[in-house]
């Protein structure tokens, strides 16, 4: 049994990613945690006693806030008893609340929502962003626009890096549909590197092709600047329903960290996003 876990703020955008979360874990026979990690405000300028007071009343004001939460969730789902969820409120960082949990009953997927193009904080300043940079576990983020991940062609971007093959497998673990369509993806600046490249990104494909044999993987070299348009550009000209990265140094994600676009990745892609340390 997968265990799905999604940290939510009581916001639209967390609700929406419980929503997404339960259908996921309807398919792949899982179960979910649903957390809300939380930091009480403490001061050395005021009295141990006082630092007490704050944190119990912290944790009365999250337990009641995921209270409320529970009721929205069990309102706009369907779960007719077979699916376990159990809601979390836990005191510290949302990175440091998964790892506990971890260390209790392993994670298989992450689900995390966006708030659009305004900023993807979330409460008392951790962010989906953050997030994804340092966390272990297969990350899911889910933008506003997402109604349904029933997806059909996965995009995955590649700069031939070591975890390609642990990433492409997880998510054939996870949406273990045959008839998913996965195109290996890998960006060139110039029409100078074409023959080199598509013989390289050929390689690759076989290489995982040899260890997946149970998904359909192709691959394709596209020409142009490593920006936000020709990311968007090649979703639209591939039908990309999800996009699939790998976290590692120097991958495809680290360079756009680097220029500061794995925001615009995240904010402006308005595709499901699967990353992967």
């Amino acid at each position: 049994m997968k265990h799905i876990i999604i940290p939510v703020d009581f916001s639209a955008n967390a609700l929406l990613a419980s929503q997404i979360g339960h259908q996921i874990a309807k398919q792949v026979n899982g179960k979910i945690t649903i957390l809300h990690a939380y930091q009480p405000f403490q001061s050395n300028f005021q009295s141990a006693g006082a630092n007490l007071k704050d944190s119990i009343r912290s944790e009365e004001e999250a337990k009641d806030e995921l209270a409320s939460f529970s009721e929205k969730f069990n309102s706009v789902i369907e779960n007719d008893g077979t699916l376990e969820v159990e809601f979390l409120a836990e005191r510290g960082l949302i990175q440091d609340a998964l790892e506990v949990l971890h260390k209790k009953d392993p994670i298989d997927l992450v689900i995390m929502g966006t708030t659009g193009a305004s900023g993807i904080k979330f409460h008392l300043g951790s962010n989906t962003y953050e997030i994804a940079r340092k966390t272990s576990f297969p990350l899911l983020i889910v933008p506003p626009s997402t109604q349904v991940i029933v997806p059909k062609n996965i995009g995955y971007f590649t700069d031939f890096q070591l975890g390609d093959l642990k990433v492409l497998h997880s998510l054939s673990s996870l949406f273990e549909e045959s008839t998913i369509h996965y195109q290996l993806i890998h960006i060139i600046k110039n029409k100078v590197n074409l023959e080199g490249a598509t013989e390289k990104l050929q390689a690759l494909r076989t290489e995982l092709q040899h260890n997946l044999t149970e998904i359909n993987l192709q691959e394709q070299v596209f020409i142009g600047e490593e920006n936000i348009d020709t990311i968007n550009s090649i979703i639209d000209q591939t039908g990309t329903d999800l996009i699939a990265l790998c976290l590692v140094k120097k991958s495809f994600w680290a360079k756009f960290r680097e220029k500061s676009l794995a925001k615009e990745i995240i904010l402006k892609a308005g595709k499901p996003i699967f990353v992967y340390n």
